[in-house]
């Protein structure tokens, strides 16, 4: 809520809203937050993703040496 430097006295206006009630969503503000958004889902895939990784790596280390171990011990 801001003010026009040309009119200082002015009342603040009211948010803008479409149609529907609902705030615009093509506002460079929405299009940031829509994109940092999109930025923490893909990076927290990631992580999800090299957890899974390293998870299945470890299961098969382990199941390979229990296997050596019955077998050649």
């Amino acid at each position: 809520m801001t003010t026009h430097p040309e009119n200082p006295t002015e009342e603040p206006s009211a948010p803008h809203t479409g149609p529907d009630g609902h705030p615009p969503t093509r506002t460079p503000r929405a299009q940031a937050t829509r994109q940092r958004l999109h930025q923490l889902r893909r990076t927290a895939t990631a992580h999800a993703f090299r957890g899974l990784c390293y998870g299945l790596g470890t299961a098969a280390a382990g199941l390979l040496s229990y296997w050596i171990q019955q077998h050649y011990m």
